[in-house]
Formats: structure tokens, sequence, C-alpha cells
């Protein structure tokens, strides 16, 4: 593997680390795999299996939105994302004892490699602030 990155390996060290803190939340933010293919979500979910801590999956712009929230759904710890709001909303969390409430906002676009913030993503944004 010269000249490249060992992210399994990356990953599996950070969560060993992480478990010595016990944190509240562990954010996994995007790009979850490299091509968005069935068998590096399966890879993710297995290096993921052994792990109870707090995890919150978020799709970045190279992965599928469905496969990020069947790896979420299989994953001791991982949080339960929001039902389908036409892919706008992905997370309302609030931390226990007056913690800090996280909205994870979906801007993935699907075959593309930008994202993209619509007046509907806003609108359920505020919508959801509003609750």
């Amino acid at each position: 593997m010269e000249g490249r990155v060992d992210t399994a390996r990356g990953l599996t060290l950070a969560l060993e680390q992480a478990r010595r803190f016990a944190p509240d939340l562990i954010l996994l933010s995007g790009d979850l795999v490299n091509d968005a293919e069935p068998a590096q979500y399966e890879h993710l979910a297995d290096l993921l299996a052994g792990t109870d801590l707090p995890l919150l999956l978020v799709a970045g712009n190279h992965d599928d939105r469905d496969a990020v929230r069947a790896v979420a759904s299989t994953t001791n710890g991982a949080l339960t994302p929001l039902p389908s709001l036409h892919g706008e909303l992905e997370y309302d969390i609030v931390l226990p004892v007056g913690g800090p409430r996280f909205l994870v906002v979906d801007t993935v676009r699907a075959d593309s490699h930008s994202g993209l913030v619509t007046a509907e993503r806003l609108n359920a944004l505020d919508q959801q602030l509003s609750t």
C-alpha cells in the first residue's frame, strides 16, 4: 500500500482511541467509502460492528444515502436517522443533560461530486428548528 492511506486501519485506531474517552457522540462526516460500491459498505459495516460508541453516520458526496442508512441501522451504537424527509434532513439529535442540538442537512446530489442546499432543504431545516 505504498503511497496510499489505509483508511480502514485509521478508522479502527480512531475508534479504539475514542473508546478511552467515552464520548457522547462521534460524527463520521461523509465520504464513508470511496466509490459507493456495496462491498465497500459491507466492509464499513464490518469495521463498525464491534463498537458500541454513539455514532452519527452522515452521507457525503461520494456516498449512497440509502447504503449509509443501512449501515447505521445495523451498527450497534449508531444513531437512527430521521425517517426519510425527501432527503432533506438526516438527523435531529439533542445530547442529554442540556447538551447541544445537532441538525444534519442532507446536501447529497445523486450522481454528482458536489452538494446542494436547496430551498426545500432550507425549508425543512426551518420547520425542524421550530419544533
